[in-house]
């Protein structure tokens, strides 16, 4: 039986809290895997999210900016 990618992802974190509750110190084995894993998303993630904020704000009017900075300024 095949899941979808939905559902893998929420069974491979429920079998992570799993093993984190009940193994805890016996999945150290693991975890430079996972603190890879979580550098791998902060490198993809973080641009991302600066460079649509950026375009994002670039991309207004100057009339929905100036109403945006006198709102935000307060």
């Amino acid at each position: 039986m095949r899941f979808s990618l939905g559902y893998q992802v929420v069974i491979a974190i429920l079998a992570g809290i799993f093993c984190g509750l009940f193994f805890g110190p016996l999945c150290n084995i693991v975890k430079p895997v996972g603190d890879i894993y979580i550098m791998l998303l902060q490198m993809i993630a973080l641009p991302y999210i600066s460079f649509s904020l950026i375009h994002g704000l670039g991309s207004i009017s100057p009339a929905n900016g100036k109403k945006l900075f006198v709102s935000g300024w307060a």
